[in-house]
This record gives C-alpha cells, structure tokens and sequence, in this order.
C-alpha cells in the first residue's frame, strides 16, 4: 500500500490516467457516500480534529478511514486533491460541501 507522499501521487496519477479504474473509483464512492449520507457539516466537524475550520488531507483520509470508505490510501489521497480547488492542501468547508454535492450528483 502507497505511504509516502510521491508514492500516493504516483497512485493519483495512475488512477487519473485509467478512464475505467477511475470511473470505478467514482462509482464506488458514490455508492458509498449515498449509503452513507451524513450531513456535510457534520462529516467536516467530524473531520476537523484541531478545529481549525479547515481539514488538512491527513485528517480527510484518517476520518473516511474512520468511517469505513471502500478505497484505499491513495484512492483517498486522489478525493482529498479533487477536493482541495484551491490546491492549498488543506480543504475548506465549501470545498468540501461542493465537492460532496458533486459527487452525489455523477
């Protein structure tokens, strides 16, 4: 299982570039997320372990751990990027309540 930092970004890359293995990434997380449908306010305070209002992708992949989500690391690495707009590596509330509404709606 990818660890590092340039090992999740190599996973990204490959799931990016695979049109099947990504659409079965997507399909899967949001079969899940309807499954599993929280409110996204509570699922970021959830995630938000040091309340600072923002969840950096270490604390986004340790909370969908939590919550059982079907993928692995880099799987989750992958989502906390698609998330993170502003790609400032950390995700904030509305990056996360757009990205979640996207998904449910693919």
């Amino acid at each position: 299982m990818a660890s590092s930092t340039d090992e999740l970004e190599q996973e990204c890359e490959k799931i990016l570039s695979d049109k099947e293995l990504f659409n079965d990434y997507v399909a899967r997380m949001n079969h899940w997320m309807r499954l599993n449908n929280g409110r996204v306010i509570d699922l970021f305070r959830k995630f938000d372990t040091n309340g600072d209002s923002v969840v950096s992708y270490q604390e986004f992949k340790e909370g969908m751990q939590r919550l059982g989500a079907p993928c692995s690391l880099a799987e989750l690495h992958l989502l906390a990027k698609l998330l993170d707009t502003d790609n400032s590596r950390t995700i904030d509330y509305m990056e996360f309540s757009k990205g979640l509404r996207y998904m449910r709606k693919i």
